[in-house]
């Protein structure tokens, strides 16, 4: 498109078939139609120049939206893994309770035991200083 107002310019600049007889005013006119000509040119060069930088701030909209997209779904796996980590943290911590208080009632028998061992054994050693 731009390039077809160039050469439209081009041409017109080229035409220089403007009569030497044309008195001052055609020949402003004719000046303010190359000016306006060129301005159009021009503007048309600046909105292609425009277009080309919409199309690539667009195309790097869609690649931000999309690593954003890739980015939040590493974040909501990772608070996944958090919470499936705290999850386990709190099954290890009750099992760990548990253990703890059958360790303290396994302790305590076997204190009982010994206990009862003892007597045992003090009761043998002193039924055979009897015997003795």
């Amino acid at each position: 498109m731009a390039e077809d107002i160039v050469d439209t310019i081009a041409q017109y600049d080229l035409d220089e078939d403007f009569p030497p007889y044309a008195n001052d005013q055609n020949k402003e006119l004719n000046q303010i139609v190359r000016e306006k000509v060129r301005l159009v040119a021009q503007l048309g060069l600046e909105i292609e120049e425009h277009q080309e930088r919409l199309k690539i701030l667009t195309d790097h909209l869609k690649s931000v939206k999309m690593e954003l997209v890739h980015t939040q779904s590493l974040v909501d796996t990772k608070n996944k893994e958090i919470e499936t980590e705290e999850h386990m943290k709190q099954i290890t911590e009750r099992q760990s309770g548990r253990l703890k208080n059958e360790i303290e009632k396994l302790e305590q028998r076997i204190a009982d035991q010994q206990d009862r061992l003892n007597n045992i054994q003090n009761m043998i050693f002193k039924a055979n200083e009897r015997m003795d």
